[in-house]
């Protein structure tokens, strides 16, 4: 029945994902897998056993797809989802300890979180990241609102920890995420990171796990100490020179053994890259890419980049179903002092109704390219009628406003948080063309809010962000 379904998703929109949260036998998984779909890879128990530093159960060969006898790299590795406990939980609550070195203290724990991810992340394959797991979220999935722990509570709201990244410790492990993840993003390193070779390369069973990812473009070794002693190891090096990635200041190595030889303490882990990938030119640093409805029924489009490199310019892609895109206009580039920032703007002034997909294509004056991020939004035919919320994206804490072009008798809008909490909500009996109702931002915490508007003829919702 899966591939039936495969293949008809493959006829409507070829290219698309077919992820499944499945958890059948391999022997059934493996089919699936060779057939083209992605299959959610659950090992949260043992990656909380390696960063707790335990030794039982603490292989992590399962998040490598050959190891499951797949022949494509279409295993969803993940540490956490939304139904198993946090890692960060585990460990500042039952890690290890020996003598001084306490994985229940948020620095030591950080610290490991940011070694597992090291290794994680250089599989191969795609991967789930759940919330909040790069800055340490260690509230139990069983967190209660009263500040108990129940299973009973397993669904309740949890805590929105924007103040995470105000602590150090959380924040140098948000660091680490993030340049792990540029490194799986770049368009200069995609093959790395979904046909490189890691068969017969891997050993992740014992104490010091390893890796090596063998790609023409770059080769990545991974590896650290999960005990919670130091261990002396042979980490296996193709010969050359090597690059610490995540250190860069340590410089290079030079391997000539096939081999090096270390004496790892307890947490200790380096990622190295056969290329210097920290100093790798790309044509263009994304920094931002945000889309929102205007007035007039018109959809602007803004993006901020930096480190303009050979750059030409940029095409505005639209698209009906996120696969298929279509180059709606271009914009030149503005190749200004190389680390400068730039914003360019765009309007697209006859959006397609519906759920509409926007991308931007960097094009290089050689013809490469990279993209954006693919931003979505809604056009609704009833709404534009009836309603317009403008803005959509709050900067210093500027209210947005809800423009009414009919009127629509008596009217609710109510603010929620990401967690659904109402901040806020107001109800108007009467209403008229023309007419503006506020609803204010101030002294909102930065984030995502969504604004629920609800009439006797239509209702919508509208996804408000607060930088």
């Amino acid at each position: 029945i899966w591939k039936r379904i495969y293949d008809k998703m493959q006829a409507v929109a070829p290219s698309s994902y077919c992820i499944l949260e499945h958890f059948a036998d391999n022997s059934e998984e493996v089919v699936l897998a060779d057939y083209g779909m992605l299959l959610w890879g659950n090992l949260n128990h043992n990656y909380q056993q390696a960063t707790m530093g335990y030794t039982t159960d603490w292989d992590l060969s399962g998040t490598v797809a050959v190891n499951r006898g797949w022949s494509q790299p279409n295993l969803i590795g993940y540490q956490e989802s939304h139904d198993e406990e946090r890692l960060m939980f585990q460990n500042i609550n039952y890690g290890n300890i020996n003598g001084s070195y306490n994985t229940k203290t948020l620095s030591t724990a950080t610290k490991r979180m940011a070694m597992s991810a090291a290794l994680w992340s250089m599989i191969p394959g795609p991967k789930m990241l759940w919330q909040f797991g790069e800055l340490g979220y260690d509230f139990s999935i069983n967190y209660c609102n009263n500040g108990t722990i129940n299973t009973n509570c397993r669904t309740d709201p949890k805590p929105v920890k924007w103040d995470y990244y105000q602590n150090a410790d959380r924040k140098g492990l948000y660091d680490v995420y993030a340049k792990l993840l540029n490194l799986r993003t770049s368009p200069l390193y995609t093959s790395t990171f979904t046909t490189g070779d890691i068969t017969s390369k891997y050993s992740l069973t014992s104490a010091v796990k390893q890796l090596r990812v063998i790609d023409p473009n770059l080769s990545v070794v991974a590896f650290g100490n999960f005990d919670v002693s130091s261990q002396f190891s042979i980490i296996t090096f193709p010969n050359g020179t090597w690059y610490n990635y995540l250190n860069p200041s340590a410089g290079s190595i030079t391997i000539t053994s096939g081999g090096l030889p270390i004496n790892l303490q307890p947490g200790e882990y380096y990622v190295y890259t056969s290329k210097d990938a920290n100093t790798a030119i790309l044509p263009v640093t994304w920094l931002s890419f945000v889309v929102e409805k205007a007035l007039n029924n018109v959809v602007n489009l803004q993006w901020m980049v930096t480190n303009q490199v050979n750059n030409d310019h940029y095409e505005v892609e639209r698209s009906t179903n996120g696969v298929n895109f279509t180059n709606i206009g271009s914009v030149a580039s503005n190749n200004t002092t190389q680390g400068s920032t730039v914003t360019y703007n765009f309007v697209d002034k006859q959006p397609i109704s519906g759920t509409v997909y926007y991308r931007i294509k960097q094009v290089d004056k050689d013809g490469k390219y990279s993209y954006s991020i693919v931003q979505t939004i809604t056009v609704s035919t009833n709404e534009a009628a009836l309603w317009q919320v403008y803005p959509t994206i709050s900067t210093n804490g500027t209210s947005t406003a809800l423009h009414l072009k009919r009127d629509v008798g008596k009217i609710q809008v109510i603010l929620t948080d990401v967690s659904g909490k109402i901040v806020y909500q107001v109800v108007n009996n009467t209403t008229s063309i023309g007419q503006l109702i506020n609803i204010p931002l101030t002294n909102r915490s930065k984030g995502i809010y969504m604004l629920k508007i609800v009439t006797d003829k239509a209702q919508s919702t509208e996804k408000i962000i607060v930088q």
